[in-house]
């Protein structure tokens, strides 16, 4: 009984010894991850097919595999494709391209965060990858109830400018036909003093085809804000028809119109850049007409007109 717990007891140990050696010899151990295509407009592509694993061998004692193996446990290696597709012309339907697997060992390294002592070997020469471009429909987002409120002093001093200009949908070519226009949600900014940024996001109607994809969900309206001054001038209203001949008179025959201009430009701005005028149609029931100012400075902000109206007696 004895002998036989001793032979027990030798024979285990040279087991664990065994082991420890085994795990201690560097050799070659196989592993194979599954691959995440990245860097690419996801909205505008769609991978048809492509290789959906990468087996990598890599020499390392047993214990250093072992810790690896637990380390990258539910690791997935990432491609980036964005350099293939950047190029790519609209008109084209599908691509087909590989990709060198030497070009991704070090990035593949870096992922797997092993010390340049370890050497990868990618067992395949190269990866493979199809891609369909989807149909798409180009829109000039319209702002929708959107509100721009400035504090008092202070006004627009130039064109916003809208970032993206335009955005783009993709699709079927069935859904796209269903669209019509791409708006903003509601919004409103208030006491608005300096120049900055504001983002808005995109109404998300066009999502009831749920085969469509949308380029961007938000846009940047950028406005230029200066300090302003008041400034009033006396116009001349100008009396419009359509019917050739026909005279009028209009009471009054001048408006006060009130404006904000950027303190800077205060003394560049006068009464000879504005024009109003009121348009008569020959089915006219009113005894008024409303004034439009159809030229003043894009750096001014208009505040009032006073009168708004105008009567009007036809001189026959």
């Amino acid at each position: 009984m004895h002998r036989y717990k001793a032979f027990l007891i030798v024979l285990a140990a040279t087991a664990v010894v065994w082991f420890i050696v085994a795990l201690t010899e560097t050799k070659s151990y196989s592993a194979t991850y599954l691959i995440t295509y990245q860097g690419y407009d996801t909205s505008r592509f769609a991978i048809i097919s492509a290789t959906d694993s990468i087996e990598v061998s890599i020499p390392s004692s047993g214990f250093q595999t072992i810790m690896r193996n637990r380390r990258l446990r539910h690791f997935d290696v990432k491609v980036d494709i964005g350099n293939k597709l950047s190029l790519i012309n609209d008109s084209v339907e599908t691509i087909s391209f590989n990709i060198n697997t030497d070009n991704i060992q070090e990035s593949l390294r870096e992922q797997m965060n092993l010390d340049d002592e370890f050497r990868i070997h990618i067992v395949q020469n190269r990866l493979d990858v199809e891609v369909a471009q989807r149909r798409f429909k180009t829109f000039r987002p319209q702002l929708k109830d959107v509100n721009f409120s400035f504090a008092s002093g202070y006004c627009l001093d130039g064109e916003p400018i809208i970032t993206p200009d335009s955005i783009r949908l993709y699709g079927s070519k069935t859904s796209l036909e269903r669209v019509k226009e791409i708006c903003t949600d509601p919004a409103s900014f208030f006491e608005i003093s300096k120049s900055g940024s504001f983002t808005l996001s995109i109404d998300t109607s066009w999502r009831r085809y749920p085969d469509l994809y949308i380029s961007s969900s938000t846009i940047s309206v950028y406005l230029p804000v200066e300090a302003c001054t008041e400034k009033k001038f006396r116009i001349p209203v100008q009396f419009v028809s359509g019917e050739e001949g026909l005279k009028a008179r209009i009471y009054p025959e001048e408006v006060d119109v009130v404006v904000w201009i950027p303190t800077k430009d205060y003394d560049g701005v006068d009464e000879k850049q504005f024009c109003a005028s009121v348009t008569y149609q020959n089915t006219q029931k009113e005894n008024t007409l409303r004034v439009t100012l159809n030229q003043f400075p894009a750096k001014a902000r208009v505040k009032s007109i006073n009168p708004p109206q105008v009567q009007y007696v036809i001189i026959k």
